[in-house]
């Protein structure tokens, strides 16, 4: 009773009380029993020289005894109710239980109001009280059935709050990608080779952002921001592999479109945070994002106490490069050859603007800018000025550099906004200028940093 009741938990000074009183109540019936086995039984076999007191042989009276009992089952119904009244589902059954045995008392009384104390009587109370034991066993086992019910209901939801919470530092989807179960399936060194898209993007000049924050709210900006690009990659069947402070890194199984779409919507998103900025004081802010699509191998890194999910290849680190490229050429969203030729051309507006050998590659790759991510105002500015740009871009492949020269003039002239051709611009005039070796030109761009 007194473990049903979880008195340990709710209320410890009444769990000692209580503990003191079954003990007393036990030490008491114990004594009595060992009284009654020294009891003189030949002296009391004549009953006019020892008349019955009814009082028992032993060294405590019968009502005396018994009130103890009727003392703990009283305060448990009491317990039992005022628990049911907090809201157990279990305590109803456990007050019904304690109270059962106590229903005694007013059906003796009815009876020997209407009978007298008779013979009868005592049979009437006896069977009743009987049965009424028996009822109070039968409903405390509907209180343990239902006591177990709420633990069991209680370890589904707490599996499922841990379940929860695993999934906000593991993505469901890694654990799929490895062919497991669940979590705790995965192990450290678990791999899988697989094609995906990969997407990083990054706060530009984000140092000097949080120069005149607090790092109170540094973290809240840093939240509010990730808080604006998640949903946004999942809304697009991507996941986030890993925060990295500022930065994110995402990867897409479905197809090319969806990363790319992703990184067209964050960069709009951006635009309407960046409006709000304005109105609010806020300092505008700019991302670049880099999309890439390969193998690459995903799995576990780590040591024994502490692994996470990650992936390495050679498409990972392009993807990571490219996003830093952004800054160069002042664009929105710079995605790769592999990238490109996998999406729907008539899905996006996107442009080639130059062959780039990353450090440390000696094979070069096209990258393209996607139009889309600009305003619409940039967007239709370069659309207008795509011709004449494709044909400037061949011109400076082909070393025709005075030509492509005028060409991106007349482009920056137009638009002042289109980082790209105003990057080329300042290499045809650096060319024109020092003069190039015509003979190792192959008009690609080596960058000296990662």
């Amino acid at each position: 009773f007194r473990k049903s009741l979880s008195l340990r938990d709710s209320s410890p000074r009444l769990d000692k009380v209580f503990i003191s009183g079954i003990l007393f109540y036990v030490f008491m019936v114990v004594l009595n029993l060992y009284s009654t086995m020294s009891f003189p039984g030949p002296l009391y076999l004549d009953l006019i020289a020892n008349p019955p007191d009814r009082a028992g042989p032993g060294l405590v009276k019968l009502q005396y005894l018994v009130l103890p009992f009727i003392v703990l089952l009283l305060t448990s119904a009491i317990l039992s109710f005022l628990a049911w009244r907090r809201g157990s589902s279990y305590a109803k059954y456990l007050c019904i239980s304690f109270m059962l045995p106590l229903m005694t008392v007013p059906v003796g009384l009815l009876t020997i109001l209407f009978y007298g104390f008779t013979w009868f009587t005592m049979l009437i109370v006896t069977s009743v009280g009987g049965l009424l034991f028996l009822a109070m066993f039968i409903t405390f086992g509907f209180a343990v059935a239902q006591q177990l019910n709420d633990l069991k209901s209680l370890a589904i939801q707490q599996q499922v709050r841990v379940t929860e919470a695993y999934q906000r530092f593991v993505p469901p989807q890694l654990v799929n990608a490895l062919g497991k179960k669940s979590i705790l399936d995965v192990q450290l060194g678990d791999q899988v080779e697989v094609e995906r898209s990969i997407l990083f993007s990054d706060i530009r000049s984000f140092t000097t952002l949080s120069e005149n924050m607090t790092p109170q709210q540094t973290f809240a900006f840093v939240n509010d921001y990730l808080g604006r690009m998640g949903p946004i990659v999942r809304s697009h069947s991507g996941y986030i592999d890993k925060f990295m402070g500022d930065g994110v890194m995402a990867l897409f199984h479905r197809s090319a479109s969806d990363a790319v779409i992703a990184a067209v919507k964050m960069q709009h998103e951006l635009i309407e945070y960046n409006r709000v900025a304005t109105d609010i004081g806020r300092p505008l802010i700019h991302i670049g994002v880099g999309v890439n699509t390969g193998k690459m191998m995903l799995g576990t890194l780590g040591e024994a106490d502490r692994m996470e999910g990650s992936v390495i290849s050679d498409a990972v680190n392009l993807a990571a490069r490219l996003e830093g490229l952004t800054k160069l050429y002042q664009t929105g969203v710079l995605i790769s050859g592999e990238t490109y030729l996998a999406l729907n051309k008539e899905t996006f507006n996107a442009r080639l603007i130059d062959r780039v050998a990353v450090k440390g590659k000696q094979k070069s790759v096209m990258i393209y800018e996607i139009l889309d991510a600009d305003s619409d105002e940039i967007r239709m500015l370069k659309q207008r000025d795509l011709q004449i740009f494709n044909e400037g871009f061949e011109l400076y492949q082909t070393q025709n550099i005075k030509k492509a020269h005028s060409l991106f003039e007349d482009i920056v002239a137009n638009n002042p906004e289109d980082g790209v051709a105003k990057l080329y611009l300042d290499r045809c005039a650096k060319l024109l200028q020092t003069g190039w070796n015509s003979e190792i030109w192959d008009g690609v761009y080596r960058p000296q940093v990662k």
